[in-house]
């Protein structure tokens, strides 16, 4: 509110001074309004503005009052001609300018005094130009004063912002409102839709930027804001219509605004001399296979390769694709859906270690002796052909043979080193909810898969020697820590720069830091992930990194900006663990009343919640939150009998049968 005796706040006793006929300045909905007041009720001004709207309004709300009296039996025609006079006196502006540039501050008063007292017309012009010149005039408390030119320059930054800002969101503005159910979005320039997708995508997550979000509501005020969010991000070809439920309101980008612009194929030559068979092994389902093995019988021994794609070798570091990898950081499994880290075409195909392609990649190579004793090892970046690709299974039925056994040997000994113990507490098979058209199922997966376990084992092995070398180099890289373990580790400070946390399926806390530290899951001085580049992103700039050490060059990112990379990626991981845990509470929600109404169910009481009884379900090891009237002793098993589920609510009835 601007003070000055011709619009403070005014008390009662001012009312006198404010008559029917006098003009009046006051901000509605952010905008300045010339009004004409037409009369008086008790405190309240009985105001007619220039759009012909009524107002009534307090005199502490007005900003400038006039004091001479116009008619006020036509206010329309009256405050078109007040207008127009206003407009003519703009040239008061420079005579202000001229006042103010002798001195300091002054208010309006003050200003209006030395330019020898002024006509309503031009006291409502000086004000609404001095108010309106935010390049020119500083206007705090009540004093206008010049600005210097460094501020001056600062205030043509700042409104060129806002004109920019401004021009953006009225051309978002004018595709939402002729959105249509079959728009791709092409209307937008490229760069506009990348923004308004990532901006769509933020708002769904953080209610941020606050501008977009108030256009929007103002713009589809019949939608649910959520729903209209994905209407928009539907539209833009952002979400398509069979995109997972939890995955639609996460904010999560699920296409690629850059798509492959930032790619550069690397330069692959045939391998020379003899090469070792490579094997990629994975699930049969698999697209994305980031990595590989080879083993060769030497004079003392074997030569035990592991292979993982080089990703860093053809993606541009700070390329628009780059960036859109940062906003993923991982690739998300859901039941119904995969949302790979990179693009399609290079997760699964280009940067993809499939049978008979040659591609680029970072091998660790191991001298094995013949009591599976580890002798030498060395990393090389080279050229592969891909000789098959099998699934677990396969390898499973191979591993009494030859080489494939003394690779068998190798890992059983390194695990048996490390007193590494299952994952699963136990229990070797996991079942994910998998969704195939309108179906559900289960699918099983044995952990402990002999091929499974060694495929494991050659990753961690793999990890654990670049942590090796990465700890004693003077690159930083992104270690994997566990806090259980380290009484010191602020592992809940939001605060620290170097470290974030990571969703772990023990009870330990996994964290990212730029800090090497002990991991006595590994038993290694420092661990790392660099085994999976198409997947996961710090493994993908630990190979940015490696590849510096190995050339002897300066690293991609320096000790400064991983700092700022690690809580966002720590974030970001911990809002996709969200999202996969509420996709499979809808999916087997989804299963249960596809396969399991009115059926008895296997399950063991866990815990009571403010949601409801908590049970795990037997056959598949998951727990879900039941609506039901008996709450039995904790860990006693029992049947349940599903009645009713809402798939809205997410949420489920049953009968306990003790």
């Amino acid at each position: 509110m601007f003070e000055s005796s011709l619009g403070r706040h005014l008390i009662k006793d001012d009312m006198n001074t404010i008559q029917p006929g006098c003009m009046a300045l006051f901000y509605q909905a952010g905008l300045l309004v010339t009004g004409l007041v037409t009369g008086i009720e008790g405190t309240l001004l009985q105001i007619v503005s220039t759009d012909g709207a009524s107002h009534a309004l307090p005199a502490a709300r007005l900003c400038l009052s006039g004091t001479e009296v116009y008619d006020s039996s036509d206010p329309q025609r009256t405050l078109g001609d007040f207008q127009e006079q206003v407009h003519q006196n703009r040239d008061v502006l420079e005579s202000a300018l001229k006042v103010l540039s002798e001195g300091e501050g002054r208010n309006l008063d003050a200003i209006t005094q030395e330019l020898g007292g002024l006509s309503d017309p031009r006291r409502f012009a000086l004000f609404i130009n001095l108010n309106q010149a935010t390049q020119l005039v500083s206007h705090k408390k009540g004093l206008y004063r010049l600005l210097s030119a460094a501020e001056r320059q600062d205030a043509e930054l700042s409104e060129k912002q806002r004109r920019e800002r401004q021009n953006y969101l009225d051309q978002v503005q004018a595709y939402i409102r002729d959105l249509a159910p079959n728009d791709s979005g092409q209307l937008l320039p490229p760069d506009l839709k990348r923004q308004l997708i990532a901006e769509l995508q933020l708002l769904q997550r953080e209610q941020s930027p606050p501008d977009l979000a108030s256009l929007i509501r103002k713009t589809m005020p019949e939608r649910d804001f959520d729903r209209a969010l994905i209407e928009i991000r539907l539209a833009l070809g952002d979400l398509s219509p069979d995109t997972d439920p939890a995955l639609s309101i996460s904010g999560l980008p699920v296409n690629f605004a850059a798509s492959v612009p930032g790619y550069q194929a690397p330069g692959i030559t045939q391998p020379r001399g003899e090469t070792p068979e490579v094997i990629c092994v994975d699930d049969p389902d698999s697209r994305d296979y980031d990595d590989a093995f080879s083993v060769v019988k030497t004079a003392t021994g074997y030569r035990i390769g592991v292979h993982i794609t080089d990703v860093a070798a053809s993606l541009v570091p700070g390329s628009d694709l780059f960036k859109d990898v940062l906003e993923r950081v991982s690739s998300l499994y859901l039941p119904a859906e995969t949302v790979n880290m990179l693009p399609d075409c290079l997760a699964e195909d280009l940067l993809s270690l499939r049978a008979g392609e040659l591609r680029a990649v970072l091998s660790l190579y191991c001298d094995v002796d013949q009591d599976s004793g580890l002798r030498d090892w060395t990393f090389l970046r080279e050229t592969i052909r891909v000789g098959r690709n099998i699934s677990y299974a396969e390898l499973d039925a191979r591993l009494s043979r030859g080489e494939y056994q003394m690779v068998k040997a190798f890992c059983d000994a390194l695990r048996s080193e490390r007193g590494a113990t299952s994952q699963l507490s136990g229990n070797d098979l996991l079942y994910n909810l998998r969704v195939s058209g309108s179906r559900v199922r289960f699918k099983k997966i044995d952990f402990s898969s002999p091929a499974r376990v060694m495929i494991e084992e050659l990753m961690v092995l793999y990890n654990r020697l670049m942590a090796a070398k990465a700890s004693d180099s003077d690159i930083p890289f992104l270690y994997r820590n566990i806090s259980s373990y380290e009484d010191n580790v602020p592992n809940d400070d939001e605060d620290a720069p170097d470290q974030a946390v990571i969703p772990s399926q023990t009870g330990s806390q996994a964290y990212i830091s730029t800090r090497p530290m002990f991991h006595p899951g590994i038993g290694a001085k420092a661990y790392l992930h660099a085994s999976s580049p198409i997947r996961r992103v710090v493994d993908l700039i630990n190979q940015y990194q490696f590849h510096a050490w190995l050339e002897g060059r300066p690293a991609c990112f320096t000790q400064e900006g991983l700092d700022r990379l690690v809580p966002a990626i720590g974030k970001r991981l911990l809002l996709q663990r969200e999202v996969v845990r509420q996709s499979e509470r809808y999916w087997l929600l989804r299963y249960l009343k596809q396969e399991w109404l009115h059926r008895p169910l296997d399950a063991v009481f866990i815990k009571t919640s403010r949601r409801g009884c908590v049970f795990e379900l037997l056959p598949w090891g998951k727990r879900i939150v039941v609506d039901c009237d008996i709450t039995p002793p904790v860990s006693y098993e029992l049947k349940l009998l599903i009645t009713t589920v809402d798939l809205t609510g997410q949420t489920c009835r049953a009968e306990v049968i003790l």
